[in-house]
């Protein structure tokens, strides 16, 4: 079992058991085909999952964290993969970046291309692009269930607009 599959398992996801490892690649690039195939189809959590990023952008909530609410999947519908691609591409994002999943407000999680990095893709922003973590090792083990204990809200944005 991947470390993928062992952490979304940790935070509740439940996954079929009679799906295994894709090894069908549908067209996306090598370095995202190898973390989408541990679960092929989305994941729309049903618990509220947050993740600190290693590298700060200034969006995270007064405790440091900003939510993560689904993953793209190979599978066809809503939450594709390569429609959501598509979109983003719409958004002027950096060529480089490929989303895999989406955080509030329309914000792409998004690994590069070029060096295997997280990023966060924003729509709407002066500054569009945020690096949070080195890799989707490190990116997928910062994941957890958001404590209803803690107020997690995010803080008010400062934003430059784009128009």
């Amino acid at each position: 079992m991947s470390y993928v599959i062992e952490k979304l398992a940790s935070l509740g996801v439940d996954l079929d058991s009679t799906q295994t490892e894709s090894t069908i690649n549908l067209g996306l690039p090598e370095i995202v085909f190898n973390v989408v195939k541990h679960y092929e189809h989305y994941i729309y959590f049903e618990k509220p999952i947050v993740f600190q990023p290693n590298y700060k952008s200034g969006l995270e909530g007064k405790d440091g964290t900003l939510p993560l609410e689904l993953l793209w999947g190979q599978n066809e519908g809503k939450y594709n993969i390569l429609s959501a691609n598509t979109q983003l591409k719409n958004l002027e994002a950096d060529s480089d970046l490929f989303s895999i999943g989406l955080s509030y407000s329309s914000n792409h999680v998004c690994i590069s291309l070029s060096d295997g990095s997280i990023c966060l893709s924003t729509n709407g922003e002066a500054e569009s692009r945020f690096k949070l973590f080195d890799s989707a090792t490190e990116f997928f083990r910062a994941l957890h269930v958001e404590d209803n204990n803690k107020n997690t809200k995010l803080d008010g944005i400062k934003s430059n607009l784009r128009f």
